[in-house]
């Protein structure tokens, strides 16, 4: 039973890191951002900075991500 159970853990880990790349790092940093820019359109030029950063760092982070998701892929 448990070498069943181990060998089901490396596909999923491959999986995990994909998916973590594509829905976990939006979530954490594009969205956020874009949607306080979209809510609150009336602010500081300092607090936009920061919420244009936030995507731009998200933007760079999601295929980063996903490409070492893929790299190691087993």
């Amino acid at each position: 039973m448990s070498a069943f159970a181990f060998s089901l853990t490396a596909p999923y880990a491959n999986l995990v890191g994909l998916a973590g790349g594509l829905c976990a790092v939006p979530l954490a940093f594009i969205f956020p951002g874009w949607f306080h820019l979209a809510l609150c359109p009336a602010q500081s030029v300092t607090s936009k900075a920061l919420d244009w950063l936030m995507i731009a760092f998200g933007l760079v982070m999601a295929p980063v991500a996903v490409i070492a998701a893929l790299v190691s892929w087993r």
